[in-house]
């Protein structure tokens, strides 16, 4: 009586994994297409040595003030302006999108061979799927080769553990192995853009949205603290969601004493006066 059922499961689990198959095995062929179509419009070259392509941002010709950046990074190949506009057409999809697959495409294949290489060799429940690997190739555009294929050895070393948050640390690690002082440059402009903002909305003046920006550590702490007075404060009869809890917990937080009563235990925790 169960052998029906169990079949039917099964069949139904192989139907799964094939169709999962089928869709890593067409989104790979249209990132070929992408790559094929790319290099069969390369960049024009004028007279004058210069060089019109495509890429992000408005175009212009390469020797202009403000040049556009190329679709992959360093070591791909240029494309001419309208590669991306046909290929949209052609595939029915948004310029936008047909561009960013070029894009991505370029970059795997040229700058991150061994990513590229893996999906086409690595089994489907080992190897990176095709979303993956496209969106590893966006933290590696602005690096130089060589911290591409440094970033490229790093992140395939072991190919069943490739995660989009390793490969950022892993990027990160090979830019700065690559152009230390870069790497530095850009950690001191980051923290220069350090910050608390208000924004209040005149239509709901009960909530005003806060927007921070700041050291790792600090935003790792405040994390922790947020979530353990939200967990304190259902623990004292509070129902409401758990978002709801963690934007009451700040509100704790601002005020040192009944935060400090609140996380030793205190039953009779309340907010300061005036507070």
């Amino acid at each position: 009586m169960t052998s029906a059922p169990r079949s039917q499961k099964v069949r139904l689990i192989d139907a799964a994994w094939e169709a999962r198959a089928d869709e890593h095995e067409a989104q790979l062929r249209q990132l070929r297409v992408a790559l094929q179509w790319a290099l069969l419009h390369p960049a024009p070259v004028d007279a004058d040595g210069m060089v019109e392509h495509a890429g992000w941002g408005e175009v212009r010709l390469v020797g202009d003030p403000a040049p556009i950046t190329p679709l992959a990074g360093e070591g791909a190949p240029l494309v001419a302006p309208e590669a991306p506009v046909e290929l949209a057409a052609a595939l029915g999809v948004p310029f936008l999108h047909a561009q960013q697959l070029m894009a991505d495409a370029l970059e795997l294949a040229f700058r991150l061979p061994r990513l590229w290489t893996l999906l086409d060799d690595a089994p489907l429940t080992v190897g990176p799927r095709v979303w993956q690997a496209r969106q590893i190739s966006r933290e590696t555009h602005d690096l130089s080769l060589d911290a591409a294929l440094h970033a490229d050895r790093l992140i395939c070393a072991v190919p069943d553990k490739i995660g989009l948050v390793d490969a950022r640390r892993l990027a990160h690690e090979a830019r700065l192995h690559a152009d230390p002082d870069r790497a530095v440059a850009e950690e001191d402009e980051a923290l220069a853009r350090r910050g608390v903002w208000l924004h209040r909305d005149g239509a709901a003046p009960a909530t005003t949205e806060v927007v921070m920006t700041l050291d790792t550590p600090d935003a790792e702490l405040l994390d922790q603290s947020v979530t353990r007075i939200a967990a304190d404060l259902k623990g004292l009869g509070d129902t409401d969601p758990l978002d709801v809890r963690r934007a009451r917990a700040v509100g704790v937080l601002a005020d040192p004493q009944h935060a400090l009563d609140l996380m030793s235990g205190r039953p009779d925790a309340a907010p300061s006066i005036g507070a």
